[in-house]
C-alpha cells in the first residue's frame, strides 16, 4: 500500500515538473501573433477628417480619408449618406455600410438593420471617374453599400492591374 502511494505521489510530481518546464520553456520562444484589422468609423453629418477614425465618437467626414488611414485587414464603418468620392483602394481593406448613426444628446449611436439596408450608404464618383478602383493583389470587401458613377452606363467599379 505505501508503494503505491509512494509511487502515485512521484508520478504527480513528475507530471507537475514537467507542465512547470513546459511553461518555462515556451515563454522564451513566443511566436508573435498576426496583427488584428481595427475598425475605423466615417460620418459625413458630424464627421472631422483628423486623428485615425478609430473612434466611433468622433468619426472621419470621408471614406478617402479613412482609407489613408487604414492597413491591412481594417474594417470602415461607413454611416449612412451619399459620399462623393472617387476612391483608389490600396490595401485589403472591407468597406461595411448600411450603417445607421443617431445622435443621442451627443452621444453617437452606431446599429445597423440586418438584413442590411445596401441603398443606406452610397459611393457616388458623380460623373468624375469611376466610384473604386482595386488595386491589384488586394482583397477588398465591398459590403451592403452602393457604388455608382452615374451614369449608371459608366463603369461602376474597375479593377487596376
Amino acid at each position: 500500500m505505501k508503494f503505491y502511494r509512494l509511487l502515485s505521489t512521484l508520478m504527480l510530481s513528475c507530471a507537475i515538473l514537467a507542465v512547470a518546464l513546459l511553461l518555462l520553456g515556451s515563454s522564451s520562444r513566443r511566436v508573435a501573433a498576426a496583427p488584428q484589422g481595427v475598425t475605423r468609423y466615417v460620418w459625413q453629418e458630424e464627421g472631422n477628417d483628423s486623428g485615425d477614425c478609430t473612434n466611433r465618437q468622433a468619426p472621419c467626414a470621408t471614406i478617402g480619408y479613412a482609407l489613408q488611414q487604414a492597413g491591412d485587414g481594417d474594417t470602415i464603418d461607413i454611416g449612412g449618406g451619399t459620399y462623393t468620392e472617387t476612391l483608389s483602394i490600396p490595401r485589403s481593406v472591407t468597406l461595411s455600410g448600411g450603417w445607421i448613426v443617431d445622435d443621442f444628446f451627443g452621444y453617437l449611436i452606431w446599429w445597423q438593420i440586418q438584413p442590411c439596408t445596401p441603398w443606406a450608404t452610397v459611393i457616388n464618383a458623380d460623373r468624375s471617374g469611376r466610384a473604386v478602383t482595386l488595386l491589384s493583389g488586394t482583397a477588398t470587401t465591398l459590403d451592403c453599400l452602393v457604388v455608382t458613377a452615374r451614369p449608371l452606363l459608366s463603369a461602376l467599379m474597375t479593377v487596376a492591374h
